[in-house]
């Protein structure tokens, strides 16, 4: 049992290591763009709102600013 919970927690941290730069990159470059979308919506209330969603994605997508290639921030696990 000590072994499958060590088992566990081991998953869990290499988990969290690969995942961290693409949880920074959608909290950086898309949840502030669709936050603001959805704000939209939940005030005017459009009769199709998910195509007035897909409409200020589209409209604002210049308005994310990305530094990097998401590529190049994946780390490799194997080797570290």
């Amino acid at each position: 049992m000590v072994e499958h919970l060590e088992l566990l927690s081991v998953e869990k941290n290499r988990l969290d290591k690969v995942s961290q730069p693409l949880r920074q990159y959608l909290a950086d470059n898309i949840i502030p763009v669709l936050t603001q979308g959805l704000i939209e919506i939940a005030t005017k209330m459009p009769s199709n709102p998910v195509e007035h969603l897909a409409n200020y994605l589209e409209e604002h997508q210049n308005d994310i600013d990305i530094e990097e290639e998401l590529s190049s921030q994946f780390v490799d696990v194997d080797n570290n």
